[in-house]
C-alpha cells in the first residue's frame, strides 16, 4: 500500500499537540482496560488541544517572536494571501485564529474545510465516492482532522449549515471506516476491503484513529454519533493498540525505517488525548521512549540517514527527514524521561535536519520544539542496542562521526511493508559499503532476497522466497570491550504461515554467526541444510565498484571515501559481480552485487568470509581445530585474533584476542541473549 508519508496532512502534527478545556464534560462510558475510568471533554470550543498550559505556551512562544514561531506564521500568512502551499492544512490556520483572535486567519479555514465539504457532497450526489475513500481510506485521518479541529477552533465562525454539513460528511466517512463490508455514500453501497482496520501494526490504522478521534473530541455534544466514536477509539486503544506494542519491546516498527515513521501519529493521538481529556495512556507502554533510541541507533554516524530497513517509497535513499524529526519531537514529548528528552535534543541539534527543511512541517517545531531543554551527548549511550521487538541490532565502534556502524536484522516479518531481509547486514564507515540495493532505486519497494546482503537460494534457478508471516530468532549477543557476537536463526523464514509460501521443505536450516572486531573486521560465518539441488549464494551489495577483478580468487576490494576488503574463505567458493544497472536500468540506477556461489552436491553448507575496512588487517588465513573452523586475522594494530565455530552444534565457539603475546580475551562465543543496559557503565 501507499507510503503513509505523502499524505503530508497527515504528517503535519498539530494534533498531536494536546489541547483541551477543564469546564464540566460529558462522561463517556463503556471504556475497557487501561482506557476505563472517567474523562472531561469541555462543553465550550475549543475543545482539542488549546487547554490553557497549550494555549499560553504556544502564545508566548509566539510573542517572545521565537524563530520557530515566526516561521509557522510566516507560512500561514502566505497561505492567507493566496500562496500554494505544498501539504498545507486548514487547521493550521485554524490554530493561528485561537493564538491571535484575527479573523482572517478562520476565513481559510473554513474556506478549505467547506470547499472539501462541497466537493464531496457532488461526488455523492452523482453517485460517486468522495475522494476521501480513496486508496482505501488513507487520507481519512488528515482530511477529518483538519475539518474536525477546524470546527472546534471556528467554531464561533460558523453557520449552522456548515456545522450540520461537516458533521453528517464527518461521521459517514468514519462511519464507512469501520464498517468496511456495509460502506455507502448517500445510496450508493460502496463496500471496501477494511485494510488494516485492525491492525495496530499498520500505517493505515493510525489514520483511521486519527479520524476517529479528533471527529469524537470536536463534536461532542452536539454530535449524536461523537460519543460512539469516542467509546470506539477507547476500545481500539485497550483491546488492539496496548496489547500490540508492549510486545514490541525496544521500540521502532515491524514495517521499517520509512513506513514505521507513522507512529508518530500514534504518538501525537495520546498526547492530544491526555490534554483533552485526562487521561494519559503513555506511561502504559515504553514503546514512545523506546522508539527514541530505535531511531537514533538506527541512524548512521553522519547522522543524515537511517538504516534503510523495508520499503521506502517516498524517497529510496533512506536519507534523514522532517519526518524523522517529527517523529522524535512527539516522542521526546510523550517520553516523561528527561535524559531521554536531552538526547533527544542533542540528536535533533547535529542531525542533517536540524530545523524542518519544509513548510507544512515547520508546524512540528513550533509546537513540539525543544530549546529549554538542556541537550546531553551521544556518548552516554552503550554503543550497542538491540530492539526484540522489531528483531533488529544497531552496533557501532563509538559516537564518532568516522565509526563503523553495523546492523542485523533477525526477528518477525509479518507486515507488507516489510522486505525478505532476516539475516542481512548493514555496514557503513563514512558511507554505504554494504547496503540494501533498494537505495539505489527509482520505485523504493524493492523487498527481494538479492536486494539484501545474506545467504540467497535458488532452485532451478529460481529464487527460494522467504514468507511473510514468520519469525526469525536471535540466537546470541554477546557484547565485550573488544567484540561483538550475534548469532541468529533464519530458517523459520521460509516457513511463514501461509502454506502456498511455504518453502520448509527446500530450506531446512539457516544459521548466521557474525562477529564483529572493533572497529573495523566483520567475520561472517553462514551454515545450514537445503534439499538436494539448492544453489546457496552469499551476497554483499555495495554502491561501490570493486576496484580488484571477481571471478578469481583471493580478495575483493572495493574503495571510496573507505575501502572495504572482502575476504572469502571456501576453496569452493566462485566469485562474480552483477552490476544492478545492467538488469533494469530504469528502476537500478547504480550498484554492485559481490556473489560468492556454493554449488556443492551436499546438503549441508558453510560459507566463511571475512570483511575489514582501511587496511585494518595485515594478514586472514583460515584455520581449524577438530570439528571447529574459523579464521585467525592479524590486525594493523598488533592484535592477534583467532575465532573457532563450531560445526557440530548450532551456534558458539571460541575467541583468543592477544596483543603483544598477552590476552586481551580469551573464552567462548556465548549463546545468549541478555539485556543490555542502555546507557554506558
Amino acid at each position: 500500500m501507499r507510503e503513509p508519508q505523502r499524505f503530508i496532512v497527515l504528517l503535519a502534527g498539530i494534533c498531536a499537540m494536546a489541547l483541551s478545556q477543564t469546564t464540566p464534560a460529558a462522561q463517556i462510558s463503556a471504556a475497557p482496560a487501561e482506557t476505563q475510568g472517567d474523562i472531561t471533554i469541555s462543553q465550550q470550543h475549543p475543545r482539542v488541544y488549546l487547554n490553557a498550559t497549550n494555549r499560553d505556551r504556544l502564545k508566548k512562544t509566539l510573542a517572545a517572536s521565537a524563530p520557530e514561531a515566526l516561521r509557522f506564521k510566516k507560512v500561514v500568512d502566505s497561505a492567507v494571501s493566496g500562496a500554494n502551499i505544498y501539504g498545507f492544512s486548514a487547521h493550521f490556520a485554524a490554530l493561528m485564529y485561537q493564538l491571535t483572535g484575527e479573523e482572517p486567519y478562520a476565513r481559510l479555514a473554513i474556506e478549505m474545510v467547506d470547499k472539501d465539504v462541497a466537493a464531496a457532497e457532488k461526488a455523492i450526489a452523482a453517485g460517486q465516492k468522495p475522494a476521501i475513500s480513496g486508496d482505501s481510506y488513507l487520507y481519512v485521518g488528515p482530511g477529518i482532522r483538519a475539518l474536525s479541529l477546524t470546527y472546534d477552533w471556528c467554531y464561533d465562525r460558523l453557520t449552522d449549515q456548515q456545522k450540520q454539513r461537516w458533521l453528517n460528511y464527518a461521521n459517514q466517512a468514519v462511519w464507512n471506516v469501520w464498517h468496511h463490508p456495509q460502506a455507502h455514500w448517500g445510496n450508493v453501497q460502496a463496500p471496501w476491503s477494511g485494510w488494516s482496520v485492525n491492525n495496530p501494526g499498520n500505517n493505515y490504522y493510525y489514520s483511521f484513529l486519527t479520524a476517529t478521534v479528533t471527529l469524537g473530541l470536536a463534536s461532542q455534544g452536539e454530535n449524536p454519533q461523537a460519543a460512539d466514536w469516542l467509546a470506539l477509539f477507547r476500545d481500539k486503544i485497550a483491546n488492539q493498540v496496548l496489547p500490540y506494542f508492549r510486545d514490541l519491546e525496544g521500540g521502532g516498527s515491524r514495517e521499517g525505517t520509512g513506513y514505521g515513521v507513522a507512529q508518530r501519529e500514534l504518538f501525537a493521538i495520546f498526547d492530544m488525548w491526555k490534554a483533552s481529556t485526562g487521561q494519559n495512556i503513555a506511561p502504559a507502554l515504553a514503546h514512545p521512549r523506546d522508539s527514541i533510541f530505535c531511531m537514533i541507533y538506527s541512524t548512521v554516524p553522519t547522522m543524515d540517514r537511517i538504516a534503510p530497513v523495508g520499503d521506502h517509497a517516498r524517497e529510496s535513499t533512506a536519507a534523514l527527514f522532517d519526518y524523522h524529526r517529527g517523529y522524535l519531537l512527539v516522542a521526546a514529548r510523550l517520553a516523561g524521561d528527561p535524559q531521554a528528552t536531552g538526547i533527544t535534543r542533542y540528536f535533533l541539534d547535529h542531525c542533517s535536519v536540524p530545523p524542518m527543511r519544509n513548510d507544512f512541517m515547520c508546524i512540528d517545531d513550533f509546537a513540539y520544539g525543544l530549546g529549554d531543554v538542556q541537550p546531553l551527548p551521544l556518548s552516554q549511550l552503550n554503543p550497542i542496542y538491540y530492539a526484540s521487538g522489531i528483531g533488529q541490532c544497531y552496533a557501532r565502534s563509538s559516537w564518532q562521526s568516522d565509526a563503523t556502524w553495523l546492523h542485523l536484522i533477525c526477528g518477525p516479518y509479518v507486515e507488507s511493508h516489510a522486505h525478505h531481509d532476516q539475516g542481512s547486514f548493514l555496514l557503513y564507515k563514512r558511507q554505504w559499503l554494504a547496503f540494501d540495493e533498494n537505495i539505489l532505486t527509482h520505485s523504493g519497494i524493492e523487498q527481494g532476497e538479492m536486494h539484501h546482503n545474506l545467504v540467497r537460494f535458488e532452485k532451478d534457478g529460481q529464487i527460494v522466497k522467504m514468507a511473510i508471516g514468520s519469525q526469525s530468532k536471535l540466537l546470541a549477543l554477546q557484547s565485550e570491550d573488544s567484540f561483538l557476537y550475534l548469532a541468529g536463526n533464519t530458517s523459520d523464514a521460509y516457513k511463514g504461515s501461509d502454506k502456498r509460501l511455504d518453502n520448509s521443505d527446500k530450506i531446512k536450516s539457516v544459521v548466521r554467526q557474525m562477529v564483529f572486531i572493533k572497529p573495523d573486521c566483520l567475520v561472517v560465518f553462514d551454515r545450514g541444510q537445503t534439499a538436494a539441488g539448492i544453489e546457496r549464494i552469499w551476497q554483499l551489495n555495495t554502491p561501490i565498484k570493486p576496484t580488484t577483478a571477481v571471478g578469481g580468487k583471493g580478495p575483493i576490494t572495493l574503495a571510496d571515501k573507505t575501502k572495504l576488503t572482502l575476504v572469502p574463505l571456501d576453496e569452493s567458493a566462485s566469485a562474480r559481480l552483477v552490476d544492478w544497472s545492467a538488469i533494469d536500468s530504469k528502476e537500478y540506477h547504480g550498484g554492485w552485487r559481490v556473489e560468492l556461489a556454493d554449488r556443492g552436491p551436499s546438503e549441508f553448507y558453510s560459507m566463511l568470509n571475512v570483511i575489514y575496512l582501511d587496511d585494518a588487517a595485515d594478514s586472514v588465513e583460515p584455520v581449524a581445530d577438530g570439528t571447529q573452523r574459523g579464521t585467525q586475522i592479524k590486525l594493523k594494530d598488533g592484535r592477534l585474533v583467532k575465532i573457532l565455530f563450531s560445526t557440530t552444534g548450532p551456534i558458539g565457539g571460541s575467541i583468543k584476542i592477544k596483543r603483544n603475546g598477552k590476552n586481551v580475551f580469551d573464552g567462548t562465543l556465548s549463546g545468549e541473549v541478555p539485556e543490555l543496559p542502555l546507557f554506558n557503565q
